[in-house]
């Protein structure tokens, strides 16, 4: 096992000129190799951070940390240097992390814990190989992944080694199940993707509180499916985007199957990456011709363009950067962490604190001249309070929100 601590070949910390406003962090990205950086998962507090990054001789897996700006790569072999890998996921409090690396076995899933305790994880006992963890409880303790090999399958760790999720082909109305995506964070909830015997084209959201059967949560709308990529910490909502138009959606009990909207300046395509408790946040990405750009959903309303939101606010971004996705939250919706463009040709991580960004009129609610779904800056805050604002509200208030 080889474990190196690097200081980070970037970092940035730019605060803002409105007094009061808090920084956005420019991460960097490990040193040695090309500046390519992946946030993958972020603990609960936003101190830590774990990801893929580009060292001299391929990717890597790393834990960063804010509050020292270090990179820590990781390695469970010791019989070879640092192997290709990716550090996929992260327990609440940041001290366990799992993932992927390359040893002479080919790849294999790892757990690392804090400082330097880092071990292979065995395969699946039923012979499917390949996996890749996807999430993890709170606590570490249970882990969710997919399995490359032979055709896909859902995979669950709760104790020594990976098992198929055999329960889920119990249900005669599931083909299989193509990923499990997210986990509560008590582990009791497993959202993922499946699709139906009767029609295996169309992807389905799929919930299953263990180890209780499979819940359908059904296509978005006929003919259209839905996939799932995260859960809050109790499990009752979930996030993810259509499968036939890539528009970003929701579930929840009450509601099924939302879409969240196109993106606000482009009508691209959107997808939901991840969602804090209760949904008070959802952030993620669009994208068209032109690249991506990070998204923002506040209290279910309608998309944003992060930098716009943030600017709005009194948040400087960095000159030269661009938020190219927005991937991750944390469950009191604090910290908002994703990729960054640097103008150099390199993708770099980022982390934006929303907490006490500028002093925002909260009647600002859309740009002048938008109150209709569709128009340019639709619920998108401008700086400015007119009339405008009042005739968002009460198109909102006359459509609905979710």
């Amino acid at each position: 096992m080889q474990v190196r601590n690097h200081a980070i070949a970037l970092a940035i910390i730019l605060w803002p000129t409105l007094a009061g406003a808090q920084p956005i962090t420019i991460m960097g990205d490990i040193a040695g190799g090309a500046t390519d950086c992946e946030p993958l998962a972020i603990s609960n507090d936003g101190r830590y951070v774990c990801g893929r990054g580009s060292g001299p001789f391929g990717d890597r897996a790393f834990r960063w940390d804010a509050t020292t700006g270090l990179f820590t790569e990781i390695s469970p072999f010791i019989n070879s240097p640092l192997g290709p890998g990716s550090a996929t996921t992260m327990s609440a409090d940041g001290s366990i992390v799992a993932g992927t690396m390359a040893g002479s076995s080919g790849t294999q899933p790892f757990w690392w814990t804090a400082p330097d305790n880092t071990r292979v994880i065995g395969e699946l006992t039923t012979g499917v190989s390949g996996v890749t963890p996807t999430d993890i409880s709170d606590d570490g303790s249970i882990i969710i992944g997919l399995a490359s090999a032979p055709s896909g399958d859902a995979a669950w760790l709760a104790g020594g080694a990976f098992e198929k999720l055999e329960f889920l082909q119990s249900d005669a109305t599931f083909s299989t199940l193509l990923s499990a995506n997210a986990i509560s964070g008590d582990g009791s909830a497993v959202f993922g993707l499946s699709s139906l015997l009767s029609d295996p084209a169309i992807g389905i959201g799929v919930r299953w509180l263990i180890p209780i059967p499979p819940e359908n949560l059904g296509p978005l709308l006929p003919g259209d499916g839905a996939f799932l990529f995260a859960t809050d910490t109790n499990g009752t909502i979930a996030v993810g985007r259509s499968q036939t138009d890539v528009e970003a959606l929701f579930w929840r009990e009450h509601t099924g199957m939302v879409k969240l909207g196109k993106d606000p300046l482009h009508g691209g395509n959107t997808v939901a990456e991840d969602v804090s408790d209760n949904g008070t946040i959802i952030v993620g990405r669009s994208a068209d011709a032109g690249g991506e750009n990070a998204l923002i959903w506040l209290d279910f309303g309608p998309p944003q363009r992060l930098s716009q939101l943030l600017l709005s606010r009194g948040v400087t971004i960095p000159t030269g950067y661009t938020l190219r996705t927005a991937d991750l939250v944390t469950p009191d919706s604090r910290f908002v962490c994703g990729t960054a463009d640097d103008g150099a040709g390199g993708v770099v991580g980022y982390i934006a604190d929303l907490t006490g960004t500028g002093t925002a009129n909260p009647a600002d609610l859309t740009t002048t001249g938008a109150t209709l779904p569709g128009q340019t800056g639709f619920g998108l805050p401008d700086g400015k309070v007119d009339l405008d604002d009042l005739g968002y509200f009460l198109t909102i208030w006359l459509i609905g929100t979710p």
